[in-house]
């Protein structure tokens, strides 16, 4: 009895790293999307209550650090193929006001640098939305200091202030 105490307890730290690794896998990918509406909303809420304390360190790190290096590496990859399609295609149709428009004033570096800071500002608005449904009180700060530096997020931020005042 005593061995089998020793091995539920050693293995309890495996099963939490484990539950961990999951709910960070099955969120990630619903931060790509607007977590706040429909279907997504209702499966993001589900995640998030099954594992809150999990689903909160993620939160709190999305909202520090912004998405990951790989999130953010795509963002631009994927921008600079969107950039050069509709480069490709205003080069077809020259005699379009729209292409001449775009081609005149169309720079690819800042297109690219626009779609990654969208994708942070995606991901940190989810996360400001995840915290909404678990966030705690010790949070406000670091939610306040987001939406001071990042105005965009400042609907967002203050729906999730709200929630957390009214726990």
């Amino acid at each position: 009895m005593r061995i089998l105490m020793l091995c539920a307890v050693l293995s309890l730290p495996l099963s939490v790293h484990a539950q961990n690794v999951e709910i960070r896998g099955a969120l990630l990918p619903l931060m790509a999307t607007n977590c706040g509406a429909g279907q997504t909303a209702d499966r993001f809420g589900r995640l998030v209550a099954s594992a809150p304390v999990e689903a909160r360190a993620l939160f709190l790190e999305v909202v520090r650090a912004g998405p990951s290096e790989a999130v953010r590496v795509q963002a631009r990859q994927e921008a600079a193929r969107t950039f050069d399609r509709s480069r490709a295609w205003a080069e077809r149709n020259p005699d379009k006001p729209h292409a001449r428009r775009w081609l005149q004033q169309a720079d690819r570096g800042a297109y690219v640098d626009q779609a990654e800071r969208d994708a942070d500002v995606l991901y940190r608005s989810n996360a400001l939305e995840g915290l909404r449904l678990v966030g705690e009180r010790q949070d406000r700060t670091i939610i306040t200091d987001l939406v001071r530096d990042q105005p965009r997020l400042t609907i967002a931020g203050e729906r999730a202030l709200a929630a957390i005042e009214r726990r």
